[in-house]
């Protein structure tokens, strides 16, 4: 049931509920002002208030945001009108008690006892505001006509009432059965997705700690690899020949590239496990960055691409870690280099702004990529370009995203296919040193 139905069926049994009653009361107050000889003025008001009345109240209902609000408010105005009515019929004691008390059990029926005392000093209002209109008279006492027409206006509005009530009850007992299977269904998903969050978060856990403990396995020999075929590059062991310098070369080269692969799966490892640990210190970035350029310098020679820098006259101290700095510059330059055409160019961009602290980016003229797939490039584990063929382990731009946010700032990638890429790397203004 949505919101606008349950508006429509609260308004819709209010008015039954309304509308019978004031037709009781039609009946009860008719007989009194049929005694009386009472003016068309009055017979008018009294219809009005039992068959035009009611409709009113519906339509403010049920066009109200809040129809059980705008049906109390509905409700203080029958008070009013039954306290003028009994103004009207001079006090008559039988009718005036029983319609008077039928409204009254309406107004107990919305469960606010308290309304109680509302209802009655609006109906003191209406009484007044009777007496002053048709002008004061005072005659309680019933006849047996009187007792005639309203006795059974209360026998049959309660029988109503009830049969109304009951059915009301009845909706309410399916509809509570209802929202409670809804209630355990949303339960159960929830539990489920908890589970499955947990599973996946302890399946998360268990692959960094296997990474982390696979790649410390492998450092060791590595290291023993690389250190040997230096060693044997060095004519440790004798002269070799040109054709075993090249294989000590090569040997090397793949340990280097090797190695860097797992630091950056232990690396990436501690910030997922949240063991990664920053050492702040004040940075200089312009010597950070000319620190960076020679790692990729022969790199981007051999294949043709131009290396530049755009740096302001003033670039004024960062508060961060230097190593991890260098890093993440490191591994946006290697990314840029490695997928720029040749004759391309990839520049570094330093500046500093007002809302977002000191942006250090790198652009390049390279491939690029759609918009939709630069979420994918900042998963780890995943290369969007070439299905593969580029090599690589799509670990670069996650570990650069992850560093920035140990620094409190962030990456942003922007990038449009066959144009080239913008990776920008945030620092929030608070670790500028003034």
């Amino acid at each position: 049931m949505d919101r606008r139905h349950a508006r429509l069926e609260y308004a819709r049994h209010a008015w039954l509920g309304r509308t019978i009653g004031l037709c009781f009361a039609v009946l009860s107050f008719g007989s009194v002002l049929y005694q009386r000889d009472a003016s068309m003025v009055q017979w008018l008001l009294l219809l009005s208030w039992g068959f035009i009345w009611p409709q009113v109240a519906y339509l403010i209902a049920s066009r109200a945001e809040n129809p059980f609000r705008a049906d109390q408010r509905n409700l203080l105005f029958d008070a009013f009108l039954g306290g003028a009515w009994m103004s009207i019929v001079a006090f008559n004691v039988v009718p005036s008690f029983v319609v008077n008390a039928l409204i009254f059990l309406s107004i107990l029926g919305t469960r606010g006892p308290w309304r109680l005392i509302n209802a009655a000093a609006v109906m003191v209002l209406g009484a007044a505001a009777g007496s002053v209109t048709f002008g004061f008279d005072y005659q309680p006492l019933s006849t047996m006509d009187n007792i005639i027409w309203t006795m059974p206006v209360l026998v049959g509005f309660l029988a109503v009432y009830g049969m109304v009530t009951n059915d009301q009850n009845r909706k309410l007992a399916l509809r509570t059965r209802e929202l409670a299977e809804e209630v355990s269904r949303r339960t159960e998903a929830q539990r489920a997705a908890r589970q499955a969050q947990g599973e996946a978060e302890a399946a998360n856990r268990t692959k960094t700690e296997f990474l982390s403990q696979m790649s410390h396995e492998l450092r060791t020999p590595l290291n023993a690899v690389i250190g040997f075929s230096e060693a044997m590059a060095a004519g440790v062991g004798g002269k070799l020949s040109d054709r075993h310098a090249e294989y000590v070369d090569d040997i090397s080269g793949s340990g280097q590239h090797l190695l860097s692969l797992i630091n950056d799966i232990l690396d990436l490892s501690k910030v997922e496990s949240g063991n990664a640990e920053i050492y702040e210190e004040e940075v200089d970035v312009r010597d950070v960055v000319e620190h960076a350029l020679p790692f990729v310098r022969n790199q981007a020679h051999e294949a043709g691409i131009v290396l530049a820098t755009d740096l302001p006259s003033r670039i004024p101290p960062l508060r961060a870690d230097p190593l991890k700095l260098k890093q993440m510059l490191v591994n946006l330059l290697s990314n840029a280099v490695k997928f720029t055409p040749s004759d391309g160019r990839v520049t570094v961009h330093v500046e500093e702004s007002k809302d977002l602290g000191l942006i250090i980016s790198v652009a390049d003229t390279g491939t690029g990529m759609r918009p939709e797939d630069i979420p994918r490039a900042l998963s780890p584990y995943v290369q969007v370009h070439d299905g593969g063929k580029i090599a690589g382990t799509g670990l670069g731009l996650p570990l650069v995203k992850a560093m920035a946010e140990l620094h409190g700032g962030g990456l942003e990638v922007e990038s449009e296919l066959g144009v080239g890429t913008t990776a920008a790397i945030t620092f929030p203004p608070d670790r500028i040193v003034a």
